[in-house]
């Protein structure tokens, strides 16, 4: 992690483990100066207390953290919360030191008294870290020398398991690897994977977790493991997500039952699953597979949790747009304070905007830019300049008529495109006969390699007269 030029440090870069801040923080002695949380969002519905029951883990606390940061309203009361998560929870003594010194720097900028470092808890688990990491060393140790192999794997678990409840990651990623020498069956590769991909996640780097998951899949069984199926179900989601790969990721999330919810507890919530399918369905679906997800049985269970997501899905189909845009940006805010979705948000709602506008244009051949407008509930100049936008990259077929505002569809000359479509059928039908009449001289010749059965390629018999 770099400071900025100022000497600024981020909270997301400090709540790494093994960031390079300065030494100060970790002691409980503020930097000499450190970024305030970005004002993001000033007015949310986002409920914490929802937070709290719907998310367990390390998972729940990165997002308290997350939502501390991006909303200086909740910022307070989400640090107090993770803060109590980590005591509770984990033995991280430096992401509670950290999270402390910004929950603080919240309570000043109230003109509030700051809290205190609870020494108690911090001096006990410490003590407890170093006594339980040598205690799984001594044992790793002597399995090692009784050269137990279940042993031994089962001891770099713990070992990994361990540094990974300390906020350690780059020790438990090291422990988790090493376990792998020692599998012996396919249970115990899915295990190491799955333990290196909660690592990757807790670093919030999902960089290598297509790789690993990649991997998990050669053996990974619907049946024999139908809970890690799941997980990594939702995983690819994830993936594609952060890769913009929004149809991949809708088409992974729209087809898990929701009976399977408790089996990806720790990594989003059935109202994700509504929230990030339906908007990225949106963002990429055409009508046909809009209406054929509305009639999803299993996507619908998960749009009965999020209605906000049902009714958008269901205005934009319907082609009420200026309906679904006001619900969509109603919504922008909340879901600028997802973990996964925030840096999303915006590409998304801006793509389907721009589907918006192409639908509502294709059945016609002319349209009034003016009622246009008023569908969309936005100025004729505003929708002017993002019709030009769609028009410079390809994405509509039409020319803008500025003086009488009036958008006009491209002629399209059905002759020529006829001819042209029959030439091109006429040189692939030369092509291909001329492809088949070399394949049965070469035949003819004995030049193809015969198959075990006796006949040569495409199961014709060379000794048949094809001429």
């Amino acid at each position: 992690m770099a400071a900025s030029m100022d000497g600024e440090y981020d909270l997301n870069d400090l709540l790494q483990p093994g960031s390079d801040a300065p030494a100060a923080v970790a002691f409980g002695q503020p930097p000499k100066r450190i970024k305030s949380a970005p004002a993001v969002v000033e007015a949310t519905n986002v409920d914490l207390d929802t937070i709290m029951a719907n998310y367990q883990g390390r998972n729940r606390i990165d997002r308290l953290i997350f939502i501390g940061e991006r909303c200086p309203p909740l910022a307070v009361d989400a640090f107090r919360l993770a803060l109590g998560l980590i005591k509770a929870e984990t033995m991280d003594t430096i992401k509670y030191k950290k999270t402390l010194f910004f929950l603080n720097e919240a309570l000043t900028h109230r003109g509030l008294p700051n809290e205190d470092t609870d020494t108690e808890w911090m001096d006990a688990t410490q003590r407890a870290v170093r006594v339980q990491t040598d205690k799984l060393e001594s044992e790793l140790k002597t399995y090692k020398n009784n050269s137990i192999k279940e042993s031994i794997r089962m001891g770099f678990n713990d070992l990994g398991n361990h540094y990974y409840k300390c906020g350690d990651m780059t020790a438990a990623s090291k422990q988790y690897s090493r376990a792998r020498d020692y599998c012996s069956l396919a249970a115990h590769h899915l295990d190491v994977h799955y333990n290196q991909i909660r690592v990757a996640l807790a670093s919030r780097d999902l960089t290598p977790v297509s790789n690993l998951l990649t991997r998990m899949e050669k053996r990974l069984s619907a049946d024999k493991a139908p809970g890690l199926y799941t997980k990594s179900q939702v995983l690819w989601a994830l993936v594609h997500l952060s890769q913009q790969q929004h149809r991949q990721a809708a088409a992974k999330l729209t087809n898990i039952p929701i009976t399977n919810a408790a089996h990806y507890a720790d990594l989003v919530a059935p109202n994700d699953v509504a929230i990030y399918g339906g908007l990225c369905a949106l963002a990429t679906y055409d009508r046909t597979d809009l209406k054929r997800l509305l009639d999803n049985a299993v996507f619908r269970e998960y749009l009965e949790l999020e209605p906000l997501v049902r009714e958008i899905l269901r205005s934009f189909y319907q082609t009420k747009y200026a309906q679904c845009l006001a619900l969509l940006d109603q919504a922008r805010n909340d879901w600028r304070l997802d973990l996964y979705l925030a840096p999303h948000v915006e590409p998304l709602l801006a793509q389907v905007r721009r589907r918006a506008l192409v639908q509502y244009f294709a059945p016609f051949k002319t349209v009034d830019m003016h009622a246009m407008a008023r569908a969309f509930a936005c100025p004729a100049d505003v929708l002017e300049r993002e019709l030009v936008a769609l028009i410079s990259a390809g994405d509509l077929n039409a020319r803008i008529d500025s003086q009488h505002k009036v958008l006009r569809a491209k002629a399209t000359d059905e002759r020529t495109r006829t001819f042209q479509k029959a030439v091109q059928d006429g040189a692939m039908f030369l092509t291909n006969t001329h492809h088949l009449l070399l394949k049965v001289h070469l035949v003819q010749q004995g030049l193809v390699v015969q198959a075990p059965g006796g006949h040569g390629a495409g199961g014709m018999d060379p000794g048949i007269d094809l001429m």
